[in-house]
């Protein structure tokens, strides 16, 4: 839950004696001004800031584009390797793709998906695309293919024995199968028998934890009655059932 609520006037002071005051949707207009960025460290600041603020949802549009496009550009310059700059990068990633829903995720979060210098960002992207179906299902089995096969690709040069060994990897790997099925992707159950062929029990049960855990939580909020109530398909239920049985 947001610290800060949309028009409450903020005031606060960010490392390096920096100073902000004004609305949410003053600190994302600061933010997205040209000549932000000849301040690093000051802009990283108010981006780590503004993942704790609610914005308009006239200002969440075009923020998230700036967001994702912000990521996807500094991720390739030298400034920006460091872990400072790395941070800045996710957060973006994160509190950009958090104003989606599917119908506008469009290109950037496939952008997002390539490979770079640091795979954190592909980890952040895949996490978001996970959240994004969790929380608004989709409507059609198989209808967002080009993002499934995009994600797909990082299933396939991840899930072997020596990329699972090592935490990270591990864990994009995860998220990645996590959100095809979230999706509704039959890749997802493609993916999930190819981590089943890995034989490795711990790495089979997290994943099979994360899934039920996905089962459950849609479950409860199928309920007409409950906050952030959300509609998922009986096919999508079935699907999510035959993954949970491959894998336990």
């Amino acid at each position: 839950m947001a610290t800060y609520k949309v028009n409450e006037v903020i005031k606060v002071s960010l490392p390096g004696g920096f100073h902000f005051e004004g609305t949410s949707d003053d600190l994302a207009t600061e933010i997205m001004h040209p000549d932000s960025q000849s301040d690093g460290v000051r802009l990283e600041n108010l981006i780590y800031f503004a993942e704790d603020t609610d914005f308009s949802v006239e200002q969440c549009k075009q923020f998230a584009l700036w967001l994702l496009k912000f990521a996807k550009e500094d991720q390739f310059k030298e400034s920006w390797e460091n872990k400072a700059g790395m941070n800045a990068v996710c957060t973006s990633i994160r509190l950009g793709a958090s104003m989606f829903f599917p119908k506008d995720m469009g290109d950037l979060l496939n952008d997002l998906l390539e490979p770079v210098y640091d795979i954190q960002p592909v980890l952040v992207t895949v996490k978001m695309i996970g959240r994004i179906f969790e929380a608004n299902p989709p409507k059609k089995m198989d209808k967002y293919s080009s993002l499934a096969t995009k994600v797909f690709q990082i299933v396939k040069s991840l899930n072997n024995k020596y990329a699972v060994s090592q935490r990270q990897t591990a864990c994009v790997s995860m998220l990645s199968i996590y959100a095809l099925v979230a999706m509704g992707s039959h890749k997802g159950i493609e993916s999930v028998r190819a981590v089943n062929r890995l034989k490795i029990s711990w790495y089979t049960q997290s994943l099979c934890k994360d899934l039920r855990e996905l089962r459950d939580n849609w479950k409860k909020r199928s309920n007409s009655n409950v906050e952030r109530f959300v509609t998922v398909l009986p096919a999508h239920f079935e699907f999510l059932d035959k993954a949970i049985r491959i894998l336990a």
